[in-house]
């Protein structure tokens, strides 16, 4: 299945629940100066799109795969060299809400994890890890099929933006330990300078103009 622009944007450091399972999406991965770091996932009003019956068999499932630690976000970070430091129910009654927090003992696990493939096996993200003195930086090269790659028909209007955000809020923030942002692309930094968050508009914009490959980066100095 072909994923939107703004689905690959997303998918950098974000995970996505498989099935018709929809929620909103807060993820957070705080980096040391060594590449190390911590990953939060926050996910509210967690549901699904079918009705009925189906519907409650789908989060029945959902629900015993999160007790069982055998849900896609645990495999993806136990595949990566990942620890799962506490995964716990805020509501377990539908809609749910809960919380996964992890860590990544070095920056080869961080660069796994926001490392992957397309079907065929090629790249689609690659993450690297940076260390140039005080300097850290974190990159992403993507590279999505050429057929993806299509100009709107139309500008965007406000509704359509206004339902998206309705139907699900998805955000991804980085934030570094120690020191202050310097440089970004694809990200829009916070005013003090410790964070980011991931800019689908600008992504999708990058995407276009490099005719579906772009590298995306966030760039920091380190303080004692």
């Amino acid at each position: 299945m072909k994923r939107s622009l703004r689905m690959l944007a997303v998918l950098i450091a974000a995970a996505f629940l498989g099935g018709c399972i929809v929620s909103d999406q807060l993820t957070t991965l705080t980096i040391h100066s060594d590449g190390s770091a911590d990953y939060v996932l926050f996910r509210s009003n967690l549901r699904s799109t079918e009705k009925g019956a189906k519907a409650e068999k789908e989060l029945a499932d959902y629900k015993a795969k999160f007790d069982a630690r055998a849900e896609d976000e645990f495999v993806r970070i136990r595949d990566c060299g990942g620890k799962i430091v506490q995964a716990t129910w805020v509501r377990s009654e539908a809609p749910f809400s809960n919380v996964i927090h992890a860590q990544f003992p070095d920056a080869s696990a961080l660069e796994k994890f926001g490392s992957t493939k397309n079907e065929d096996g090629s790249p689609l993200i690659t993450t690297q890890f940076h260390r140039d003195g005080a300097r850290r930086k974190l990159t992403a090269r993507i590279t999505v099929p050429s057929d993806s790659i299509k100009e709107p028909a139309e500008p965007p209007v406000k509704e359509p933006l206004k339902q998206g955000f309705a139907n699900g809020i998805s955000a991804t923030r980085i934030a570094i330990v120690s020191g202050s942002i310097v440089a970004e692309r694809g990200f829009t930094v916070a005013s003090d300078k410790q964070s980011a968050l991931l800019d689908g508009d600008e992504i999708e914009q990058l995407l276009r103009k490099g005719n579906g490959t772009m590298e995306l980066f966030l760039e920091w100095e380190v303080t004692p």
